[in-house]
């Protein structure tokens, strides 16, 4: 990525190559039809427990980045974290964009393949119109969750009235899990792993991230940025000093950095680097961490 994108910081990783796919997702893919025809039909990743209303105790949604769904190790990132939860996980990655992620590099001809940003670069003019014309509040929020996910986790039998749901986003999907904590009273917790919450809130769709940090409020919420992530979400910065003191934890208990890694590391980073791979597994192990502490104190 360049220092011109909406989304991502100066510096970020470009679209994930062959290096980052660690295995084949273990998970199933089901095509939903909302009720009524009202939206397209949606792609969704589920993974861990598949009966959802007899066995799933706990619900976890993920939020994938500009690059999609299938990109990268989503899925796999998805399947780590319902194992590492336990018996009772079901993780769901839905497909917000529809087929359609806001980023979609130009593949280049033979020869040039290893291009990477090159590639990336020219894709930027569509996934600028798209986040700010295709994927704000009321496409992601509104259409794609209240009326394409909520809808499918119902057909499956979930008491949405009473299961509590947790959220994990990366990137762009760190701006939807902000959003969820702060407009659905259905999500509980969440967290952000290399977010671009501060940069979608306010560069792409002219909010305020002070303003949508004051309406999470006490709701549990946990960044994981990188090194070149917004200074917004680490501690020292405005957003986490306001959502530390609506919750009355130190900063460092709200926001985790890896400063030695780039935005995109978890979703995008070369496994094949120790450090990137040390740093993935302890993004997993904090997410987990903070996932169990506060199940269970939703269910006290």
């Amino acid at each position: 990525m360049t220092a011109f994108s909406p989304c991502c910081p100066e510096g970020s990783l470009p679209a994930a190559n062959d290096n980052v796919q660690m295995k084949t997702p273990e998970g199933t893919i089901v095509t939903t039809t909302p009720p009524n025809d009202q939206e397209k039909p949606m792609d969704i990743y589920v993974t861990g427990v598949a009966d959802l209303a007899n066995n799933a105790s706990r619900i976890v949604l993920i939020f994938s980045d500009v690059f999609g769904y299938t990109s990268g190790r989503h899925r796999q990132f998805a399947d780590s974290l319902a194992v590492a939860l336990g018996s009772g996980t079901a993780v769901v990655l839905p497909d917000l964009f529809r087929g359609s992620p806001p980023m979609q590099p130009v593949k280049l001809p033979f020869g040039l393949l290893n291009f990477t940003r090159i590639g990336d670069l020219l894709g930027f003019p569509g996934m600028i119109y798209k986040l700010k014309y295709k994927c704000g509040r009321d496409a992601i929020i509104d259409k794609a969750i209240k009326r394409s996910v909520f809808p499918f986790l119902e057909s499956r039998g979930v008491n949405l009235a009473h299961v509590g749901l947790s959220c994990v986003g990366f990137c762009y999907g760190g701006w939807v899990v902000t959003r969820c904590l702060a407009d659905l009273e259905n999500f509980r917790y969440g967290v952000g792993i290399h977010p671009s919450s501060f940069e979608v809130e306010t560069n792409v769709h002219g909010g305020s991230m002070m303003d949508l940090a004051k309406h999470i409020g006490a709701t549990p919420l946990l960044f994981l940025p990188a090194g070149n992530d917004s200074g917004h979400i680490k501690p020292g910065g405005d957003v986490t000093a306001t959502l530390a003191a609506s919750r009355g934890l130190a900063e460092t208990e709200i926001s985790v950095p890896f400063p030695q890694m780039t935005h995109g590391w978890v979703t995008r980073g070369d496994t094949s680097l120790e450090t990137v791979q040390r740093d993935q597994d302890l993004a997993l192990d904090l997410t987990v961490q903070f996932i169990k502490e506060h199940h269970l104190q939703s269910i006290s």
